[in-house]
Order: C-alpha cells, then sequence, then structure tokens
C-alpha cells in the first residue's frame, strides 16, 4: 500500500486507513482538548483560560461543524462532572 500524508497524519493501512478515519481521529482530539479546557476552567476561572476555551469552541464550530447547543452541551457536561 502507498501511504499517503494528509492533515499531518499518514494514511498507511494499519493506524489510519483512509482520510475519513484522520478526519475523524482530529475531531475527537478537538472534543477532548474542549473538555480538558473546560475543566481547568471549572478549577480555576480566569479571563486567560475564558478565551483559550471559546477559541476551541469556535473550532469545534467552524472546523468540525458543531452547531452553537451541541457545543454548549458538551460545557454543561464539563461543569456537572467537575461538580460532583
Amino acid at each position: 500500500m502507498r501511504v499517503t500524508k494528509y492533515r499531518n497524519y499518514y494514511i498507511d493501512g494499519v493506524f489510519f486507513h483512509s482520510k475519513a478515519e484522520i478526519d475523524a481521529h482530529i475531531r475527537q482530539q478537538d472534543i477532548e482538548q474542549f473538555k480538558k479546557l473546560h475543566r481547568m476552567f471549572a478549577e480555576k476561572p480566569d479571563i486567560a483560560m475564558g478565551i483559550i476555551c471559546d477559541k476551541q469552541a469556535e473550532r469545534l464550530h467552524d472546523v468540525h461543524g458543531f452547531e452553537w447547543d451541541e457545543i454548549e452541551q458538551l460545557e454543561i457536561e464539563v461543569y456537572k462532572e467537575a461538580a460532583n
């Protein structure tokens, strides 16, 4: 199989078999990063972290096509977990 580079990952038939798999992987990484940043914000809220969280939310919207309601639901989940 020919190895192809796509979005700084390789379609090599071992780890990734298609562009769709890489896109799904990047999407999942961005969701996890969003949650991680909001957990950090829940621990120590400040303006700088708020801005970083906002940028990650914009990435989910602009790059991955999330609706703002979906992003808000992710936030709510994180804050509920942090409250427990």
